[in-house]
């Protein structure tokens, strides 16, 4: 069972605190939660950016969102860790640097707590945002090494009425 979600008790309104995944040399590795919570019942949204440190679109994007929503209109909650993998960021590469092992955060959720930075910056993610909403957005933009597409990715495994609701929510997005 997961842990209970950082904002569960929160009312209408902006909340933010960081999630501390680890104490390094250099000090507290910590990302960032933002919550908007509306005036109205209703679903979940949680994005996720910056899984590559090179995708550096999304946050502003985020930004510009969370600034601009009206929580009036806002039906149910949005959930944001703009930016995921901070340590990748600083260094503008797709992987979290001088780490061996799986270092693309991207391919190792859910992650372990006891794993290396990675996979412990999944596992901090996974069980404070992912296991907690209702529907996701993994937000990425090309980065310095990838390429521009448009594509929506979902479970194999899902309905096809959940492929269909995930197709309509990409396009919309």
């Amino acid at each position: 069972m997961s842990k209970k979600a950082p904002w569960k008790d929160q009312a209408e309104g902006r909340f933010f605190t960081r999630l501390e995944v680890a104490q390094t040399l250099s000090g507290s590795l910590a990302l960032p939660l933002h919550v908007v919570t509306g005036r109205k019942d209703g679903p979940t949204l949680g994005i996720t950016a910056t899984i590559h440190g090179d995708e550096t679109v999304p946050p502003i994007m985020l930004r510009r969102l969370f600034e601009e929503l009206d929580l009036s209109q806002l039906a149910g909650r949005l959930c944001a860790i703009p930016v995921c993998n901070p340590l990748a960021m600083s260094a503008f590469g797709r992987q979290t640097p001088e780490q061996h092992g799986k270092t693309d955060l991207h391919e190792v959720f859910p992650g372990s707590a006891k794993g290396n930075l990675t996979q412990m910056m999944a596992a901090v993610i996974a069980s404070n945002l992912i296991d907690h909403v209702d529907v996701l957005i993994d937000y990425h933009c090309g980065g310095a090494g990838g390429r521009l597409q448009e594509r929506i990715d979902f479970h194999r495994g899902a309905a096809d009425d959940i492929k269909a609701r995930s197709l309509e929510l990409g396009r919309k997005f």
